[in-house]
């Protein structure tokens, strides 16, 4: 994939964005009505946001609106990959939104109306670039003129590019194949991909035809033996609000985190019967949803930390040329302006109702 297909793929992404957006909140009413007007809440996840998950199957969010007396239901909307998620924000279909951080702040640079209330996941190792057992492939430098799938504008293309850039090569130095995660193993299985840029479940589900070539924190042989240990990516996946939304429904939006951290608590606390939660609502294998259960926390606190590596990814972004800052219509020109599509004042509520 050339650099200037990239782009056309970022400009056709804002045009959809700003040709699709609509806003919450025009009517009129104070923000106590807006509350109480509404319905069902969807919350967009993937096979593998467990703290969710957890506390939908649990009933958390349904309980924490009821608290605070709101009339409203909370529904989860399954999806293959962020980007997919940032399109249902700009066409108002999705309140919420469990992804990574590259599509997320990629979407918002071009308008798509959403704020980052909170994080579900922070990890280094689930996400990984994958070799097929078969192909030729030893090091990050073998993946030259191979066929690699990749989810375009998801976290897993971030990792690539970095394990890449690393190995003094690029996207034009291989061959890209746009897959969705869901098509990921069957590709690799039938030969059509060399390699492939996956997260979990995927990694656990390749185990017998492909290896954990490299990940978060460096590279590996097909024996499973880290070769070289590198810092490429701390993966910290937000939890999305839409703004129009969350703006106009502050206490509706508090409740959503609260028990957003509730089910990350019970998966803390109950790791296998979140397990069993996550493989009934999935329908994959139990061994295969633990793999998904491995991160770092599952804390919804935004912390410095997590602050600084959304700055890394747009950085990263920048001097890749995947964030076209010369555009009049991106909102995000450096790695600081996404402080102002942060907003902690819902976890603040949260911790002040404890």
């Amino acid at each position: 994939m050339k650099k200037t297909m990239l782009k056309k793929i970022a400009a056709l992404t804002a045009v959809l964005i700003f040709g699709t957006m609509s806003f919450y909140g025009c009517g009129s009413g104070s923000d106590s009505d807006a509350e109480k007007s509404a319905k069902e809440i969807v919350i967009g996840v993937q096979d593998t946001d467990i703290s969710a998950i957890v506390a939908y199957k649990k009933g958390y969010f349904d309980e924490a609106l009821k608290k605070q007396d709101i009339d409203a239901k909370v529904t989860l909307k399954m999806f293959d990959a962020g980007p997919a998620i940032m399109e249902a924000f700009s066409a108002n279909s999705l309140e919420f939104g469990c992804l990574g951080d590259q599509p997320c702040i990629s979407a918002i640079a071009v308008g798509c109306p959403a704020e980052i209330i909170g994080t579900y996941r922070t990890q280094k190792t689930g996400t990984a670039i994958i070799a097929r057992k078969n192909a030729g492939i030893k090091t990050i430098k073998d993946l030259k003129g191979k066929k690699i799938g990749l989810t375009l504008g998801s976290n897993a293309e971030h990792l690539l590019n970095i394990v890449l850039e690393d190995a003094g090569l690029t996207q034009e130095d291989v061959e890209i194949i746009s897959l969705e995660q869901g098509d990921m193993v069957a590709t690799m299985q039938s030969g059509q991909i060399d390699a492939a840029a996956v997260w979990e479940p995927r990694i656990q589900q390749t185990k017998d035809i492909a290896f954990r070539l490299a990940d978060g924190v460096g590279t590996y042989d097909e024996s499973g033996k880290q070769t070289e240990a590198k810092e490429y990516k701390y993966f910290c996946n937000p939890f999305a609000a839409n703004s129009e939304f969350s703006k106009n429904n502050p206490e509706a939006t508090s409740a959503v985190l609260e028990a957003l951290a509730e089910g990350a608590k019970y998966t803390d606390e109950n790791t296998e019967d979140a397990i069993k939660i996550l493989a009934d609502y999935t329908g994959v294998d139990a061994e295969v949803a633990a793999a998904s259960v491995n991160c770092e926390d599952r804390n919804v606190e935004l912390t410095d930390d997590k602050i600084d590596a959304f700055k890394a990814t747009i950085d990263f972004l920048i001097s890749s040329g995947q964030l076209d800052t010369s555009n009049e219509n991106c909102v995000i020109k450096s790695a600081d302006d996404i402080d102002q599509f942060i907003n902690k004042s819902y976890y603040d509520n949260v911790k002040a109702n404890q």
